[in-house]
């Protein structure tokens, strides 16, 4: 799960988990990624990566919502 994790490990966690099986299908073209929270990006920037190197236009990011941390606020 990655809601306990701290964002480096969200980064190293989700390394390599995204793979393009049809880069022909993507090449050139504009990309829209729906995710259902966004927390510290790793899902997004991990996504990227692999679309930029399958020669994917540009790419989007839509999500419905956003975690923000406020430091000593709560428990």
């Amino acid at each position: 799960m990655q809601a306990t994790k701290t964002k480096s490990e969200r980064a190293q966690n989700i390394k390599g988990v995204f793979e393009v099986n049809r880069p022909d299908w993507i090449a050139e073209k504009n990309v829209l990624l729906a995710d259902d929270l966004f927390i510290t990006g790793a899902t997004a920037n991990e996504v990227a990566k692999k679309l930029k190197m399958s020669m994917a236009g540009k790419n989007y990011i839509y999500t419905l919502g956003r975690v923000i941390v406020v430091k000593g606020l709560g428990s």
